[in-house]
């Protein structure tokens, strides 16, 4: 009959030999707390909020003050764009051509940069060069 105790683990510190022969946290890296919000990770000295965050007060911005920061930028997207209306023959290549059912036709090809993934297979079937990549 085993006690618990030994290398496998089983029961409370069992926990696995380092290499160097001390225990390892059963937990292997979850850390635990105590219920007054105290325990591992925590330094000495640390205090812990009685309140929850969310009923901290936030400062109201000021419409002068702002934080130095980085500008939000999004990435530009490529898609098909009608470059040369004038080539377009309405011959519905592109239209065949379109997995996303992107391309309508009016005067010309039509093409909304919404439903348009840019993987340009209008533009390789186009046999009168209307159609080109471009970055919106």
């Amino acid at each position: 009959m085993m006690d618990g105790g030994g290398q496998g683990g089983a029961g409370r510190g069992g926990g696995r030999k380092a290499s160097d022969g001390r225990r390892r946290d059963p937990g292997l890296g979850v850390r635990r707390r105590r219920r007054d919000g105290t325990g591992r990770g925590v330094g000495p000295g640390a205090q812990v909020a009685q309140t929850p965050v969310a009923a901290a007060p936030m400062p109201a911005p000021s419409s002068t003050e702002r934080e130095p920061g980085p500008a939000i930028v999004t990435p530009a997207r490529t898609v098909a764009i009608v470059a040369h209306p004038d080539l377009c023959t309405l011959c519905e290549a592109c239209l065949d051509a379109c997995p996303r059912g992107s391309i309508t036709l009016e005067e010309t090809a039509v093409i909304d940069p919404q439903l348009c993934n840019g993987c340009g297979l209008c533009i390789s079937d186009c046999s009168y060069g209307a159609l080109a990549l471009a970055e919106v």
